[in-house]
């Protein structure tokens, strides 16, 4: 029976560390830390649509009252035309999308445009350069 406790002991921490390989930090400040999940990338010509989180180090708002630990959004990165775009975005009270949903939503937003020598940019630049024109992670990207 102790063996058993133990095998199932190490496949928990096993999952529980594959989870956590699953995003890459590219970017960490004293407010909040940017993640990307590579497994998800996936280009189709110029486009990259790839899922995004952010882990709050300090309190956000959510507007009623509730502190919002995490977002998630799937974004569409252009590589060529150098413009992004939300096309879902969800709010967690905990770090890592933990915790039940505290609100999602699907904007309908136009591009915008990457912003020179800003976060957006380096977030960008990281996305376009490790996702291979033919939809491939690049080596590195885990």
């Amino acid at each position: 029976m102790k063996r058993f406790a133990l095998v199932a002991l190490l496949l928990c921490a096993g999952t529980a560390q594959a989870q956590s390989d699953r995003w890459v930090i590219i970017r960490e400040d004293n407010q909040d830390a940017t993640l990307v999940d590579f497994s998800t990338a996936k280009r189709t010509g110029s486009i990259v649509k790839v899922w995004i989180l952010t882990n709050n180090k300090l309190p956000v708002d959510d507007g009623d009252g509730k502190n919002i630990g995490s977002d998630m959004h799937l974004r569409l990165y252009d590589c060529t035309e150098r413009q992004w775009r939300s096309t879902y975005s969800a709010a967690y009270p905990l770090a890592d999308g933990k915790g039940t949903m505290l609100r999602s939503h699907t904007p309908k937003g136009d591009w915008k445009p990457v912003v020179p020598n800003s976060v957006g940019e380096r977030t960008f630049l990281i996305i376009c350069g490790r996702v291979n024109a033919s939809g491939n992670r690049m080596p590195g990207s885990q």
